[in-house]
């Protein structure tokens, strides 16, 4: 009783055995262990037994019956194989996972049993096989797209199984993240990774992945930091799913092949769109790019239905095919400058570009400076003089004229040599000004008829010209230093 292993091939080609009996605590039959065994007509079981290894009874010509014990989970890849003899077989409820040609040319084998979920299986386990199958009514794991996807020529039928119907399913998914299945909802509870997945059964596909059809809603807990790779692969009735912000990664493909997603809202704080991420998701007519998303991979949105994209942030760089067969309206904000004209060209499909928000003022005023005006703040930047102006055509034709009522505090960023002739006439809200060192003029009327309180001009000033602050009723407090010439 406290044998728990015995090594691969350990009874490969005996012959003329007929009889095993396995004794209890025995939890796992190893690779080839009693291959080629061709005179054995019975096994005993224990009910410790949880995996069946890849080979275990194949070639067992002369086995017609094997009692499958409550517990067992994974029945290895071609674990009956070419089992000529056998004739039924009940898989128990705890059955998970059917590898690939489990029961691959069992040409007697005409009764098949599910008595519990339907398992994650490999490529065609019943391949050779002409039987009568029959799996729990009103279970949904059992949809109709698994039930074509069991190789050979099977006939199912649906039965009552006590206790079997409307199951909750449930497993974990992350170190410290678990899942449950219910009628369609699929509920991730728990912090940290997701495991990253594949999209074949032999590499490891997600544990939910045979009732990918079946899950109609995702629920992701804040706390999770992210979504594995290939997690939602082909969930066709996949509807909708809200992603929270302490996701920072989603792996590729995680949503490929989600037909049925209309809706997805993506985390704030994400960086990348990995490669085929929502691949052919055709019912996706929106999403929102997130600001922080540096990086759009290989087709990653290819063949989705979007018809409209939003972009919160800079341009992201864009991998081939990333956009392929959509024909969508991209929105891009009015005030983001990566956003050029060579950028937009190199998406792929059929783009739309149209700007939003509103522009913030700038441009230049000087042959080296530059001005932008944000939250009612001027800041000149550059080096070298600025570009005198004037009212003679009775407006001022400072650059930034415009928005006079709106500026309330000028910035000249160190650079910046002189003030121009008439560069804040009548802006009837500037309280504020800061002028740097390195200033040597102040122009004619440069700040007349402002709100100015104090002004401090620097030592490098040599001349401050005619009506320069005249009309600032409230300036109070002027302070020269030494250095300057004339006023």
């Amino acid at each position: 009783d406290t044998m728990t292993t015995v090594g691969g091939s350990t009874f490969r080609g005996c012959y003329n055995l007929v009889y095993a009996w396995l004794p209890a605590g025995l939890t796992a039959l190893s690779s080839r262990m009693l291959e080629g065994c061709t005179a054995l007509e019975t096994v005993v079981m224990p009910t410790d037994v949880t995996v069946i290894g890849p080979d275990a009874f194949s070639d067992c010509t002369s086995l017609t019956e094997i009692a499958l014990p409550e517990g067992l989970s994974t029945i290895g890849e071609n674990a009956f194989n070419n089992c000529t003899g056998l004739e039924s077989i009940e898989l128990p409820t705890t059955v998970q996972y059917l590898k690939r040609g489990a029961f691959y040319n069992c040409i007697a084998l005409n009764e098949v049993t599910f008595l519990g979920n339907a398992p994650v299986f490999g490529s065609d386990p019943f391949t050779g096989v002409v039987a009568d199958v029959y799996y729990p009514a009103n279970n949904f794991t059992w949809t109709e797209t698994v039930r074509q996807n069991y190789g050979g020529t099977l006939t199912w039928h649906a039965i009552d199984i006590p206790g079997s119907a409307n199951p909750t399913i449930t497993g974990t998914c992350g170190d410290n993240l678990t899942w449950t299945l219910s009628e369609g909802v699929l509920t991730i509870s728990g912090t940290g990774d997701m495991y990253d997945y594949n999209d074949s059964v032999e590499y490891g596909v997600a544990p939910w992945y045979n009732y990918k059809n079946a899950i109609t809603q995702v629920i992701l807990p804040d706390g999770i930091t992210s979504i594995g790779a290939y997690a939602f692969y082909d969930a066709k009735g996949l509807s909708s799913i809200v992603i929270p912000d302490s996701v920072s990664e989603i792996g590729k493909r995680a949503f490929y092949g989600c037909s049925g997603l209309t809706s997805v809202t993506l985390p704030a704080g994400l960086t990348e769109i990995k490669e085929r991420t929502f691949f052919y998701t055709s019912s996706l007519k929106e999403i929102t790019i997130p600001a922080q998303v540096e990086s759009i991979g290989v087709c990653a949105f290819d063949s989705s239905g979007l018809e409209k994209i939003t972009f919160l942030g800079d341009a992201p760089s864009i991998g081939s095919g990333a956009f392929t067969g959509v024909a969508a309206t991209a929105y891009y904000h009015v005030n983001n400058d990566t956003w050029t004209e060579d950028v937009m060209q190199n998406y792929s499909g059929t783009i739309t570009w149209e700007p939003y928000g509103t522009p913030i003022p700038k441009g230049t005023c000087g042959d080296n400076l530059t001005w932008i005006l944000e939250d009612g703040v001027l800041t000149v930047s550059g080096g070298g003089a600025m570009d005198d102006f004037d009212d003679s055509l009775n407006y001022n034709t400072a650059p930034w004229a415009e928005y006079a009522d709106q500026i309330t505090q000028v910035i000249l960023e160190p650079g910046v040599t002189t003030i121009g002739d008439y560069a804040f006439y009548y802006c009837e809200n500037l309280t504020a000004v800061s002028i740097p060192e390195g200033v040597t003029n102040i122009g004619s009327h440069a700040f007349y008829a402002d709100d100015l309180r104090t002004v401090e001009v620097p030592g490098s000033v040599t001349a401050i010209e005619e009506q320069a602050f005249g009309g600032n009723w409230d300036l109070a407090q002027v302070v020269l230093h030494e250095g300057l010439v004339s006023i």
